[in-house]
């Protein structure tokens, strides 16, 4: 659950690929049906779990890299966006008016 809270606070920044949303799915499903059926994976119940936990840190290694990658873009394109101040507003209003 949490890989999807990540992702959705990192859709709000940019668009997150299909793939980063399937992973988090198919390892949400494989834990339901463990807990639902276990007879379903009574033959190699370790086999199971451990893939699934092999996927999940490489999927959570993943989402964490693309949000690491999504905030610098933000934070490097928001530096590179000019502020004005109130001032800066009002000074450039009474030169404007000044040249009329």
């Amino acid at each position: 659950m949490s890989q999807f809270v990540n992702l959705i606070a990192a859709s709000r920044i940019a668009h997150i690929g299909l793939y980063f949303w399937v992973m988090p799915a198919l390892t949400l499903l494989v834990g339901l049906i463990a807990i639902i059926s276990p007879t379903s994976i009574a033959s190699a119940p370790l086999f199971v779990i451990g893939w699934t936990m092999i996927v999940y840190g490489a999927v959570e290694m993943l989402n964490a890299i693309k949000i690491y990658q999504l905030q610098r873009f933000v934070e490097r394109n928001s530096n590179k966006m000019p502020t004005t101040t109130t001032q800066d507003t009002a000074n450039d209003t009474d030169e404007t008016e000044k040249n009329k």
